[in-house]
């Protein structure tokens, strides 16, 4: 390296320590006229690249940079670093592993392979990595806040906290550690704690959009909708790209009854670390929801009550396309048939052909189209799913028949949401009030195995619930509605139990939690779900006491009567 070469670098990594990355930047072109080949100076590209976000041109000058010099240890991290920012977390395992196998005592790669693994689930590899880390340099604050966030994704929420206290024992202006700390404060409840932790986050750094976002979902918690929509408002001025923050907002908005800024914010959706949609690749025109001689393909997104949520509309859009395909989970398609004949229905893991269609919407789209306002909701006929009648007859008069006198109830209370499933799902055992009414025979819908569910109850006298043989309430979705349709009376969480009893419009009573894992769709009008008039709502008065809740209902279920 000659000394022009070399004084360049230095200039660079001065300029990078200082956050100057435009000098940088300067330094770096005076560089690489010099020696375009040099790893260092390609790697500074990349690195540069990364800090701008601009990751897949990082990409590339590490890539070069690895070329020229595959066993540099620091070239092999940085990759790592970005294949991980890609969310490419199987690459970035193999960079850090090259840098860790150059350098056995490197602990950020050690450190940053646990983020790899934990971006792949692998949460008990990801510890074990942290450890590493930690073994080698036990002053190292971030290893210490990473291995917080593995053991809050494994719930392990005290454990984790007192990996937060000791990232900020080591580091006290550690603001991204308390944020970290404030999230899981949230979801052990403790939104006061949680408030806390973000106001010291920004107390360090007042411009951490992060901890702004996730201080409106703690507010939004305790139901402060103004307060929780001006932190939202504050972090997208910091950071207008900020999608969780945008979708949160838009949220916010629907469960205010402020549909229209609440769907335009709705489509942030697919940039969101939290949301489960993922867009169709098709480059056809979107439908703008006029009336057409176009034929225009719905496609899917989201969870099986979402879809069914958004299947109120197919209706409408009968009457305003010739044509109209519907992609769906191929476990609704036999109920779609017979509820929806003149709509063409496609198994969602098939992709549709471009030329078989002109325009297309996504089905969560549909709702800024045609429910624009509160009274746009009652543009839905109920019910919109039509049951199998002859499974339904068989299966009503075999519980009629076996319980002759007790009116039935089916019963579901647990949702597979990763999210937020732990705030929606009820113990079973606090079930036990409604369980022991007489008057009810209670009949499981809920779809999963429920093993563990029912031991709780084997011993405490509690009304037993019961099964219908060789059904599989996950897969055969088509069985389930029928068995809905031939109870009386549905007891759920918010789950696609509850979507299924409204689009049947079956009598259903719905527990919800306080506001954490409430879904905006079970906007409340006069005691009824907005989305299903058939569906009451009964909510916590505080988040996490589900006894005060469940008494309700009982004293309202012991009033009902299906003579």
């Amino acid at each position: 390296m000659t000394p022009q070469l070399a004084f360049l670098l230095n200039q660079c990594v001065i300029c990078l320590q200082g956050n100057n990355d435009h000098s940088a930047e300067l330094f770096l072109k005076q560089a690489i006229k010099l020696a375009p080949k040099n790893p260092d100076v390609l790697r500074f590209f990349g690195i540069i690249e990364a800090k701008r976000q601009n990751f897949d041109s990082a990409l590339v000058y590490l890539q070069k940079a690895l070329k020229e010099a595959p066993k540099n240890v620091f070239v092999n991290s940085n990759l790592g670093n970005v294949l991980l920012e890609l969310k490419r977390y199987d690459e970035a395992l193999l960079a850090y592993g090259k840098a860790i196998a150059l350098d056995p005592s490197y602990a950020e790669a050690y450190s940053n392979k646990g983020n790899a693994l934990q971006g792949l689930e692998r949460y008990d590899e990801a510890l074990i990595a942290y450890d590493n880390a930690i073994t080698i340099d036990p002053n190292y604050a971030q290893a210490y806040s990473n291995k917080g966030n593995t053991l809050h994704e494994l719930k392990r929420y005290e454990e984790a906290i007192t990996c937060f206290d000791k990232a900020l024992s080591l580091k006290s202006d550690y603001y991204e550690a308390y944020c970290n700390k404030g999230v899981t404060f949230y979801e052990l409840l403790q939104y006061d704690d949680a408030l806390l932790a973000y106001d010291k986050a920004l107390s360090i750094e007042p411009n951490y959009a992060q901890a702004y976002y996730n201080k409106g979902v703690a507010l939004q918690a305790l139901k402060l909708y103004k307060e929780a929509r001006a932190c939202h408002v504050r972090a997208i001025d910091i950071d207008p790209n900020y999608a969780d923050a945008h979708l949160a907002l838009g949220i916010l908005h629907l469960r205010m009854h402020d549909f229209i800024s609440g769907w335009e914010e709705h489509e942030w959706r697919w940039e969101a670390s939290n949301s489960n949609s993922i867009k169709y690749p098709s480059n056809k025109p979107l439908w703008d929801g006029k009336k057409t001689d176009k034929s225009i393909l719905v496609w899917p997104e989201q969870g099986v009550g979402d879809k069914i949520l958004y299947s109120s509309m197919l209706k409408e859009i009968e009457h305003l396309s010739p044509r109209v395909i519907v992609s769906i989970d191929i476990r609704l398609i036999p109920i779609y048939k017979r509820s929806f004949p003149n709509i063409e229905f496609l198994d969602e893991k098939t992709i549709v052909p471009e030329d078989a269609y002109d325009l297309q919407i996504p089905m969560g789209s549909l709702m800024k189209l045609l429910r624009p306002r509160v009274d746009s909701f009652q543009e839905a006929s109920f019910p919109y799913l039509i049951d199998d009648q002859e499974k339904t007859t068989s299966i009503k008069s075999s519980l009629e028949q076996t319980w002759a006198g007790k009116s039935i109830c089916g019963i579901s209370w647990r949702s597979s949401n990763r999210r937020v499933g732990d705030h929606k799902s009820i113990p079973l055992n606090k079930l036990a009030p409604i369980l022991n009414l007489d008057q009810f025979e209670f009949i499981n819908l809920q779809y999963d195995d429920i093993t563990q569910d029912l031991k709780g109850l084997e011993d405490s006298g509690v009304q037993k619930i019961h099964q219908i043989p060789n059904i599989d309430l996950h897969d055969d979705l088509d069985s389930a509605l029928s068995i809905i349709q031939a109870c009386d009376l549905i007891i759920t969480c918010s789950n696609s139990v509850a979507h299924m009893a409204g689009a049947l419009n079956k009598k259903t009573i719905l527990i919800l939690p306080f506001e954490a894992g409430k879904f905006w769709y079970w906007n409340e009008v006069e005691g009824s779900s907005l989305c299903y008039s058939s569906v009451e709502i009964f909510s916590q008065s505080k988040q996490g006491d589900w006894d005060d809740v469940v008494g309700k209902v009982k004293i309202y279920m012991e009033s009902l009567s299906f003579e």
